[in-house]
């Protein structure tokens, strides 16, 4: 669903990859952190969040949206409607507490 790589990232693993003869420079992004709270990439305070869609309404949505939105395809719901749009899902006939153990 998405490959988690800045754009300077995927250039340099194309050129790898490929084996690609191009001039390829890159200037690395100054304060990115994607792994640090509170915004985990966004930087809060600093830039407003505008939805790119109704479903869209923050920067958590976005980051849950490349797993949670293959639900879709199935009989689970992924919280369209509600105020966590794809952070969130379930369905009336999900047990609670689940767990993968056999």
């Amino acid at each position: 669903m998405r490959h988690g790589l800045t754009p300077g990232e995927a250039a340099k693993w194309f050129v790898q990859t490929l084996g690609l003869e191009v001039d390829c420079n890159i200037i690395e992004m100054q304060g990115w952190e994607p792994a640090c709270a509170p915004g985990y990439g966004w930087p809060l305070g600093a830039r407003a969040w505008v939805n790119p869609s109704p479903n869209a309404s923050n920067p958590w949505m976005a980051r849950c949206y490349a797993g949670t939105v293959m639900l879709e395809g199935t009989a689970l719901s992924e919280g369209r409607g509600t105020t966590r749009p794809l952070e969130l899902f379930g369905a009336p006939d999900l047990q609670r507490g689940f767990s993968w153990k056999k």
